[in-house]
């Protein structure tokens, strides 16, 4: 999701992750990843991000 600075973006996302949670997925199965974090600075690029979201999936979940 792409928007202007301190539109709501990161409210909606919270929302959404409470739902699913609300709805039964495990809290586990849910991958949030600030990309304003400088811990996740090597994730910007698509070869890296998709190897790290393969690292966090869980069997056949």
């Amino acid at each position: 999701m792409s928007g202007v600075r301190r539109a709501g973006k990161s409210v909606l996302f919270q929302l959404y992750k409470e739902e699913l949670i609300a709805t039964g997925v495990d809290e586990d199965q849910i991958i949030s990843i600030n990309f304003e974090d400088l811990s996740y600075y090597d994730l910007r690029h698509f070869q890296t991000l998709f190897a790290y979201m393969k690292e966090q999936l869980i069997g056949e979940k």
